[in-house]
């Protein structure tokens, strides 16, 4: 028997390791040397980058149905091609010696997935090499407008200013908003985080429609804590009710008038505050979790001035309710026949 030297390279981070093992070959097989005698093979490991780092972390998924190439350097021509398969991976062999570049095809990322990261997009093949590249591919980052706009079902990525942590919200929620304005809520995170002030990241599917289009199954990465002060808007009670025709939708408001005119409780929850101003009316929800909602506000109690977030309201599709974040967010006058 004679041997041959394999070698098999594992690149990471464009960092090579290079790892020699001897494999048996017959005797009547030919030498071999550079050029169609020698053979090189990619070993394609692709994922989901849902954590914005590179590598497989955090929440990061393999990446099935990925075609990949390989082209000589400067030209679209592939010598080679495979998709990858249920565990992200895939396998591009019997490659001549020579160096080549590496793409993800472009018509399968399309306008739905884009790079993230990939190990190198260059690779040079001696006699018999074998490359391991591991890829990543993303959602696209879209403006808070554009996702209100796209097609249920898309994945996005959103970046804006955090209004309410998720233990303030009425329902799990992060609200986020753009830079010139405009907001957006993500429901039901898979991990905490985000405070008011906050820079970040969410990743998430576009639910519902028009004004009432969500985030759901969001992820959040937050990029920079306590950026600064978030500003309410100053709004009527009339904007308020109807988020001004839905355009503050999931947006942080301020009123800065009205008198309470009814009172409910809501068992477990908190109080449902009914402020009326100019023949108009909006309802606010005092939240237990908030701090809000223990003593019972009086009805006929002027408001000073009463700041949160707006959220549909479940049973009116042209209404929204004020969510103050907590005690801070609600400024009340003195009560009919107080001191």
């Amino acid at each position: 028997m004679k041997h041959f030297p394999v070698v098999r390279r594992f690149l990471a981070g464009g960092a090579a390791a290079l790892t020699v093992l001897v494999a048996g070959a017959c005797e009547d097989a030919p030498e071999f040397g550079v050029g169609l005698q020698g053979r090189g093979t990619i070993l394609l490991q692709a994922f989901y980058d849902y954590d914005g780092q590179q590598g497989a972390s955090g929440a990061d998924a393999a990446a099935p149905g990925l075609r990949f190439e390989v082209l000589l350097p400067g030209s679209n021509t592939a010598v080679a091609s495979a998709v990858t398969n249920q565990s992200g991976l895939a396998e591009l062999a019997l490659i001549p010696t020579g160096s080549y570049a590496l793409r993800v095809d472009p018509d399968y990322l399309a306008d739905t997935l884009q790079l993230a990261w990939i190990d190198t997009t260059a690779v040079t093949f001696t006699p018999w090499d074998s490359v391991t590249v591991r890829v990543g591919v993303t959602p696209p980052t879209r403006s808070i407008a554009d996702a209100r706009t796209l097609p249920e079902g898309q994945r996005v990525w959103v970046e804006g200013m955090v209004l309410v942590s998720r233990g303030n919200s009425i329902d799990g929620s992060v609200h986020v908003r753009a830079t010139g304005g405009g907001a957006l809520r993500a429901r039901f995170l898979a991990a905490t985080g985000g405070a008011p002030g906050d820079s970040a990241r969410i990743l998430g599917v576009t639910v519902g429609q028009g004004a009432r289009r969500y985030l759901d199954n969001a992820l959040l990465s937050v990029l920079a804590s306590a950026v600064r002060p978030i500003l309410p808007v100053v709004v009527s009670v009339a904007d308020a009710r109807g988020a001004q025709a839905g355009a503050l939708d999931a947006d942080l408001v301020v009123i800065q008038e009205g008198v309470v005119t009814d009172v409910a409780t809501i068992p477990f929850v908190g109080q449902e505050v009914t402020v009326s101003a100019g023949g108009a009316s909006l309802e606010v929800v005092f939240l237990q979790q908030n701090g809000l909602g223990g003593a019972m506000v009086v009805p006929g109690t002027p408001v000073v001035s009463m700041t949160g977030v707006l959220v549909p309201d479940p049973n009116d599709l042209g209404r929204w309710q004020l969510v103050p974040r907590g005690q801070g967010d609600v400024q009340l006058g003195t009560p009919p026949g107080g001191g």
